[in-house]
């Protein structure tokens, strides 16, 4: 759950975060993961008792929902309080939006394709490393978050696509 930075992230004022709290885990509603899940504001608390002001989550965690919970477990901090990551490289997409052309990330588990998360809706993930793939998921991330603004933007596991993420993501 927790992420130990190795190049830690500082500010002018010599403020540092060596430590963080990855929300893919907020994202699986089954097994003992239901668990973490569903108490997303004590786990966010646990972390702040901590001293943890790092917060990463994605697009892909959960198609969504680790966003969405991790953004209503944080609106209640003071924004300048904690730094946010999440990720680019992904688009969730309800099947009735994903074009032709449009690469699908099928998310297999245990031989099925979209089973690593259980998802209550019909969304789906589409690659997209492209300069407006990249800011239309900066826009739908911000919106699931219900959030001003993020502090990170990484781009998420590239692997099979790492020229298009060089070219448009980067």
């Amino acid at each position: 759950i927790m992420l130990l930075l190795e190049h830690p992230l500082g500010d002018e004022d010599g403020d540092v975060i060596n430590l963080g709290l990855v929300a893919r885990v907020c994202a699986k509603d089954w097994g003992w993961w239901r668990t973490l899940t569903m108490n997303i504001d004590k786990v966010k608390q646990a972390a702040w008792d901590l001293g943890i002001r790092f917060f990463d989550t994605a697009p892909l965690y959960g198609y969504g929902a680790s966003e969405r919970r991790v953004g209503a477990a944080l609106r209640g901090e003071h924004r300048d309080t904690f730094v946010l990551s999440t990720k680019v490289g992904r688009l969730v997409r309800k099947p009735d939006e994903i074009g032709p052309d449009d690469e699908r990330d099928h998310q297999r588990f245990g031989g099925r394709d979209d089973a690593f998360y259980v998802i209550p809706g019909p969304e789906r993930i589409v690659f997209d490393y492209s300069a407006d793939g990249v800011r239309r998921s900066i826009e739908e991330s911000l919106e699931r978050l219900g959030l001003e603004r993020i502090d990170i933007a990484l781009i998420h596991d590239p692997d099979d696509h790492w020229q298009a993420a060089l070219d448009g993501a980067y």
